[in-house]
């Protein structure tokens, strides 16, 4: 089959359709922002979504092959309660997961590779010009709460950010988890991860 018929059959109409009167109105039928596969599961469509590139296709979702992926049993997610910003152009590939209900920040050229997940219940910012590759974990939160034996009304692990920088590639397999900052021009290694790794700019070439 050719190519571009492919990618043209790729899409999810339904979809994109409501992706993008959801988050920018009717007007945006005619011209998408965002271009949503087929494959993409729509979990929760609140929340509020920001992009700086309007241009039809600057936001991309569950496209791409990836031979150890089969899309339609390994879908992509969308989960939106918070805010997610688009800074420019960027591409979310198959079977890529959002859960957000804090602040999600994806930069300029950013593209996040197949089967990694995102969940950002505090923030996460995704610097310009990254590359994330598959198999990828970004969590800001614990999903739990450890509270001090003598004060139980104090929280120990409370959620934390995430920042990484401009042109950083992060290998695949990796988890970064809440307090990371990964500084501009880093490469993670195939496997990295923890949040001891990245704490106050320490990281892995």
């Amino acid at each position: 089959m050719d190519k571009r018929l492919r990618k043209l059959l790729d899409i999810g109409i339904i979809n994109t359709l409501r992706l993008n009167v959801r988050y920018f109105g009717v007007r945006t039928i005619f011209h998408p922002v965002i271009l949503a596969s087929r494959y993409l599961k729509i979990q929760k469509l609140d929340g509020t979504v920001i992009v700086h590139n309007r241009s039809i296709g600057a936001i991309r979702i569950g496209f791409g092959d990836v031979g150890i992926i089969d899309k339609p049993y390994r879908r992509s997610l969308w989960s939106n309660t918070g805010t997610i910003e688009f800074r420019g152009k960027a591409s979310l590939g198959p079977a890529t997961r959002l859960a957000v209900s804090g602040d999600l920040i994806i930069g300029n050229g950013t593209a996040v590779n197949a089967n990694s997940d995102i969940i950002c219940r505090k923030e996460i910012i995704i610097g310009d010009e990254c590359l994330i590759s598959w198999e990828c974990l970004l969590m800001d939160t614990d999903f739990h709460s450890v509270y001090r034996e003598d004060k139980p009304d104090e929280i120990l692990n409370a959620d934390n950010g995430i920042i990484i920088g401009n042109h950083v590639w992060i290998g695949c397999r990796t988890t970064v988890l809440k307090g990371s900052e990964i500084p501009d021009d880093s490469i993670v290694a195939a496997g990295g991860g923890g949040y001891e790794m990245f704490e106050k700019g320490a990281y892995s070439l």
